[in-house]
């Protein structure tokens, strides 16, 4: 329950340290005259207040070497492109030494490629009657804003981490970033906020609510955002005929895809999924 609390303000290495120092320190105050008459354990117990401390003072340096030594020593060449921590996750972009980039959150790469990316915006929007505007949820390939823009739609874009921007900067794909001359249609605004929090607001209704679950697909934001009452909150936003569509990062357990498409039926009228073509 601390680290939960203290995880969004220090940071997830420099709550670790804080939690080990806490523990060492705890541990030699209960034990109090009967550690240092034990040489092994108080020598235990100063090596841990030393290894919090290191932690503590490596915490913005911890992640992304772990990452970049991990990725390097398999394939050779390649380097990061953007690699950001903001106490709320690990993010960034990894250039391999083909060129292939992959998007690396929380420790694990996704390959997230622009034919794909391209049909997250185009299946859903096509399935609608003239849509003029639609929010887009947690995209971290520009494909998918470009391709969304191309319908002549109005789209809003939003990301809770600072460092979004930079993730989709680091894709550097065509037509981007989007501009007043950019080759597009219409054109997108960028918000910094979260699903749920976003859809409290006083916000424009839209015709499709867009979402990318982030991975790991076990973590609390992703159970948060297919939850029944997130779905009620996207209902709530959307035009007559209006339309939610949910990418999952795949692996996706098949009884979290269960769950999902339960909760999503009660509350739409119709709900299914199906895999996009090339995707595993």
């Amino acid at each position: 329950m601390a680290a939960a609390l203290l995880i969004p303000i220090a940071g997830p290495a420099s709550t670790l340290a804080l939690l080990h120092g806490a523990m060492a320190v705890g541990g030699m105050a209960a034990a109090g005259r009967r550690l240092w008459d034990m040489p092994v354990l108080s020598k235990a117990a100063a090596a841990a207040l030393a290894v919090a401390a290191i932690i503590g003072w490596k915490d913005r340096d911890i992640f992304s070497d772990i990452w970049l030594n991990r990725l390097n020593a398999a394939f050779a060449g390649g380097r990061f492109l953007e690699s950001r921590e903001d106490g709320r996750e690990s993010l960034g972009v990894y250039r391999f030494s083909s060129g292939a980039k992959v998007l690396v959150r929380e420790g694990l790469t996704w390959a997230n490629e622009e034919p794909g990316a391209k049909r997250e915006a185009h299946l859903p929007l096509l399935l609608l009657d003239k849509p003029q505007r639609a929010l887009l949820a947690g995209v971290r390939h520009p494909s998918t804003i470009c391709s969304a823009v191309r319908h002549d739609i109005a789209a809003d874009v939003i990301d809770p981490n600072p460092a979004a921007g930079r993730i989709l900067d680091a894709f550097a794909v065509k037509d981007w970033p989007l501009t007043a001359k950019s080759p597009v249609l219409g054109q997108a605004r960028f918000f910094r906020a979260g699903l749920r929090r976003y859809l409290r607001r006083p916000v424009p209704s839209y015709d499709l609510i867009l979402v990318e679950l982030p991975f790991p697909v076990h973590g609390p934001e992703a159970a948060l955002q297919s939850s029944v009452e997130a779905f009620r909150q996207m209902r709530g936003r959307l035009n007559a005929g209006g339309l939610t569509a949910v990418r999952l990062p795949a692996p996706y357990a098949p009884r979290l895809l269960g769950r999902l498409l339960r909760n999503a039926r009660e509350v739409f009228p119709h709900a299914g999924g199906f895999n996009l073509a090339g995707a595993d």
